[in-house]
């Protein structure tokens, strides 16, 4: 049975520190807005960044900007950040299956051998789809009617 995976960014939320945020090095005009955003701001701050490891993962080096690109258009590593436990997402993406970024990973290749595993698959995508539809609620809400695209890719 597979364990849910603990999320870092609501974690440090809770405990309301004065920053934080996610950053990927593949948005880097996000990433430079938040340091600067952070070098204002008094007390402890955490930035939780997108990594991708070709060892590790298993996956060809050459492929590391476009698996960094993959995390955050696919929904699973959302680019956001919390001013004083306030959320707001920085970007919002075009998004694209999550399977196109599991499907050459070697980390990932129990899913799609010897036989692909459309279910947890079709769970994993479903995880991320209701992220979303929240967070476009909650946009929504916030903005009186009309989501608008926080992006700056």
């Amino acid at each position: 049975m597979a364990r849910e995976r603990k999320d870092l960014f609501e974690i440090w939320r809770a405990h309301r520190p004065p920053y934080l945020a996610t950053v990927s090095a593949r948005y880097p005009t996000d990433l430079a807005r938040k340091f600067e955003k952070a070098k204002a701001i008094r007390g402890p701050k955490l930035f939780i960044a997108a990594s991708p490891c070709p060892t590790g993962w298993e996956f060809d080096p050459a492929k590391t900007a476009a698996y960094a690109r993959l995390q955050v258009e696919t929904g699973l590593f959302p680019l956001k950040e919390a001013l004083r436990g306030e959320v707001r997402h920085t970007h919002l993406p075009r998004r694209r299956p999550v399977e196109e970024y599991l499907r050459d990973q070697g980390r990932f290749r129990h899913l799609f051998e010897p036989v692909k595993q459309e279910a947890v698959i079709a769970q994993i995508q479903q995880e991320v789809d209701q992220y979303w539809a929240a967070v476009l609620f909650a946009e929504r809400h916030r903005a009186g009617g009309r989501a608008g695209d926080a992006s700056d890719s």
